[in-house]
């Protein structure tokens, strides 16, 4: 009987003990929670301000037929729609991929935007349905903007203004099928990430602009932000993955901590 009373109480301290513990833990995700947001609204998405979007007053002077010739003669079979915009000042040229887009195919739009708008060489015996604008539009454009959509994302754009590359924007905040890759020394990463943040499932993404690499890392809780920043420290200094890259944090889908190291 005293045995059994004794098992009782014992498994009560327990109890109590690890709703204690989980109370704590608690209190604590909420701590961190407050700390990440407050962090999240302080650090805005790098190159968004390089980000154009189209003026309220530009006219749409897309035309359909453009669709599958760029389907047909430039091989873009993924390319699912695109659009022509001119405010006056700046042409922008949309183009529609379907979300699993291949990179060459996203390469050969931007090319073409490079080779027939920009330095505006045309072909006079075949011309594609943007080369020739119509007389309200210079020969001369002063600026233009190829912007490339995957899925319903928009992915990057390139901005140019007399003929030179004037700025560019990449959505560093998504992950396209095109851009993963697995890393050469993906077992140390892993091994690093698992010493600081609980269950990482981590996904790399190589940028198309500077090679830069983007890492998503998925958490199963959020970290002390001081072993966030001994993580990204310890990135550096023990020569793993490459040396710039832009961090993408998340927990139940949601990003709480995005920025280079």
């Amino acid at each position: 009987m005293k045995y059994g009373m004794w098992k009782c109480t014992a498994w009560t301290g327990i109890l109590m003990i690890t709703l204690f513990l989980s109370g704590c833990v608690s209190n604590k995700q909420a701590e961190y929670q407050e700390y990440y947001k407050k962090l999240m609204e302080e650090t805005p998405e790098p190159g968004a301000e390089q980000q154009y979007d189209i003026a309220g007053h530009a006219e749409d002077i897309s035309v359909p037929e453009a669709l599958p010739y760029f389907q047909d003669l430039y091989g873009l079979s993924s390319l699912e729609d695109q659009s022509l915009f001119w405010d006056g000042e700046n042409l922008q040229l949309s183009f529609y991929f379907s979300a699993d887009a291949p990179f060459y195919q996203v390469d050969t739009a931007r090319s073409y935007v490079i080779k027939r708008l920009v330095m505006r060489i045309i072909n006079n015996n075949s011309p594609t349905p943007y080369e020739l604008l119509g007389e309200d539009i210079p020969r001369d454009i002063p600026s233009v903007s190829c912007r490339v959509y995957l899925g319903d994302i928009l992915m990057l754009q390139d901005n140019y203004a007399d003929k030179q590359l004037s700025g560019y924007y990449e959505n560093r905040n998504a992950v396209f099928a095109m851009r993963s890759f697995v890393p050469d020394d993906e077992a140390a990463i892993q091994e690093l990430a698992g010493r600081y943040l609980k269950q990482p499932e981590l996904t790399f993404q190589k940028g198309l602009y500077e090679g830069i690499w983007i890492v998503w890392i998925a958490t199963a809780s959020l970290p002390n932000p001081e072993k966030l920043e001994a993580f990204l420290e310890d990135w550096k200094k023990v020569g793993v993955g490459s040396e710039s890259c832009y961090f993408v944090l998340l927990k139940d889908g949601e990003p709480y901590y995005w920025g280079l190291s």
